[in-house]
C-alpha cells in the first residue's frame, strides 16, 4: 500500500506525537473541525482539560467553587425535571 493511503486513515496527536486511527475511539468528536475530531488524542485531551481546571482552581478558588456549585445545581434540576 502507498504511504499516503495509510496516513489518510491515521491522525497524529500534536501533543504526544503518536499516530492513531482517525476514529472516535482515539479522538473526541468536534463538530467545528474539518474532520469532525479534536486535534489532541483522548488521553492528551483529558490531561489538558484537567490541568486547566486545576490551574483555574488554584488561581481563583472562590470563583471555581461558585461555578462548580452552580453547575451541580443545574444538572440536578435537569435530572429532577
Amino acid at each position: 500500500m502507498k504511504p499516503s493511503v495509510l496516513m489518510s486513515d491515521m491522525k497524529r496527536c500534536p501533543s504526544c506525537h503518536r499516530a492513531l486511527p482517525r476514529s472516535v475511539e482515539a479522538f473526541y468528536p468536534h463538530r467545528g473541525r474539518k474532520d469532525g475530531l479534536t486535534s489532541l488524542c483522548r488521553p492528551c485531551q483529558k490531561q489538558s482539560t484537567l490541568s486547566r481546571a486545576r490551574a483555574w482552581q488554584q488561581r481563583d478558588p472562590v470563583g471555581y467553587r461558585a461555578y462548580m456549585l452552580s453547575a451541580h445545581k443545574r444538572s440536578y434540576r435537569k435530572l429532577r425535571d
